[in-house]
């Protein structure tokens, strides 16, 4: 069974035993490299079809595979180079811009982004309790957010963060929802005291594998 339309931008090339077609670009349809535009007509305030206009084929080949493509690119949440253990102790503010430029280097975000982390260390706290910090920027900085993305530094003594001892600090970005699915992940596994011990103390290799669920 196979059917073709001439003009269309697809062919049913055919139905397998489920009954399920085939669908695949059509290349007489990008051949044309035509397409109607809209004329306004003065009068009646609507667009009638008005004269052909050439247009690159490229164009519709990369609107037709565009979501595949798309997916291709998605980037991984958190990547083995952007886990740090061990690393000497540092300010509060150092430690931020030092995630907080993993992330920009990742392609995750753009430098504003770092800025509006340490922004907004000033009138919240992202210390979140057994020994973990989760830095990330305030609202007027996501859009400055490329794609979901997380970086991870541990250190051999306790650093200061507002009072309170912190030994794990994991810098966040997180697109829309994507957000609070991360958060709430890492407080998860911190909230596991035995867990919590683990990722303080672990190698990087470990500690890569525990936060991007590839244990």
């Amino acid at each position: 069974m196979k059917h073709r339309c001439r003009y269309a931008a697809v062919n049913t090339v055919g139905v397998n035993h489920n009954w399920r077609y085939l669908i695949v670009p059509n290349p007489r349809f990008y051949l044309l490299k035509t397409a109607v535009s809209g004329a306004y007509n003065e009068d009646t305030g609507n667009k009638h079809p008005g004269e052909m206009k050439e247009i690159e084929r490229t164009q519709v080949v990369n609107m037709f595979f565009k979501k595949k493509e798309e997916k291709k690119e998605k980037k991984e949440l958190l990547y083995r180079e952007n886990v740090h253990v061990n690393c000497e102790s540092d300010t509060k503010e150092n430690i931020i811009r030092k995630v907080g430029q993993m992330l920009v280097d990742s392609g995750y975000v753009e430098q504003p982004y770092v800025d509006g982390m340490v922004e907004r260390e000033k009138t919240f706290s992202t210390f979140m309790g057994n020994g973990l910090a989760l830095p990330h920027g305030i609202e007027a900085v996501k859009d400055q957010i490329k794609s979901s993305g997380i970086a991870v530094m541990t250190f051999r003594d306790y650093v200061d963060w507002d009072g309170e001892e912190v030994k794990v600090v994991i810098g966040i970005a997180g697109v829309g929802e994507e957000h609070m699915d991360i958060l709430s992940s890492i407080a998860e596994k911190m909230l596991d005291d035995a867990t919590a011990e683990q990722i303080r103390t672990c190698d990087g290799d470990t500690l890569y594998q525990i936060l991007s669920g590839k244990e």
